[in-house]
């Protein structure tokens, strides 16, 4: 079956180039962001550090109102962290 649908998307797929497009890119320097995320009995949250390329840093603490996993929290960390950069 697997093979099958491969052999589908070939047939179906156009066989055209993509159209050529720039890129540009823009200099800038990297924020660095540090996640921890954490289930326990009495909850979950998780913590973030957001350093800037100047060096000033930014400390948030989470609490999450839903239960989930030290797996769970981990992830939902990361996901706080990009949507506060964003």
């Amino acid at each position: 079956m697997k093979g099958e649908i491969l052999a589908d998307f070939f047939v179906e797929k156009p066989n055209e180039d993509p159209p050529d497009t720039s890129v540009v890119k823009t200099p800038q320097d990297p924020c660095t962001l540090f996640t921890d995320g954490s289930s326990c009995v009495d909850g979950s949250g998780a913590g973030l550090i957001l350093t800037s390329h100047e060096g000033t840093k930014f400390t948030y603490a989470l609490r999450f109102q839903f239960t989930t996993s030290n797996n769970e929290a981990e992830y939902e960390a990361l996901i706080a962290g990009l949507r506060i950069t964003a």
